[in-house]
């Protein structure tokens, strides 16, 4: 059964710190951006069927592969140990991302 102090005792025991869960949640996020994106182009697939051009999928494209790659990087920074570099790495890649998304789209899509 577990009481306070099992409780405790797994707690100081865990050596997992609370920047390494930042840097994972930062890491989701990246992946869950470029299944977003990727699920976009086949959104706009179902929405305009044959007339769909590749021009109007580009942006969608290039943005969910710079984030793929970017997230891959950040990844070998978790698994090497620099938690505060995949971290910063996912922040700066969601808000470059956010910055292309107004200049690839404007203010509104």
């Amino acid at each position: 059964m577990w009481n306070r102090a099992t409780v405790r005792i797994f707690m100081q025991q865990s050596t997992v710190k609370p920047v390494q869960r930042w840097a994972q949640a930062g890491i989701l996020i990246q992946l869950l951006i470029v299944g977003r994106a990727l699920g976009e182009c086949f959104r706009l697939k179902a929405l305009r069927g044959p007339e769909l051009s590749f021009a109007s999928i580009e942006p969608y494209i290039a943005g969910s592969i710079a984030d793929a790659v970017l997230c891959g990087i950040a990844l070998i920074f978790y698994f090497l140990g620099r938690y505060c570099t995949a971290l910063s790495l996912s922040i700066f890649t969601v808000i470059g991302l956010l910055i292309y998304k107004i200049y690839a789209f404007g203010w509104r899509m």
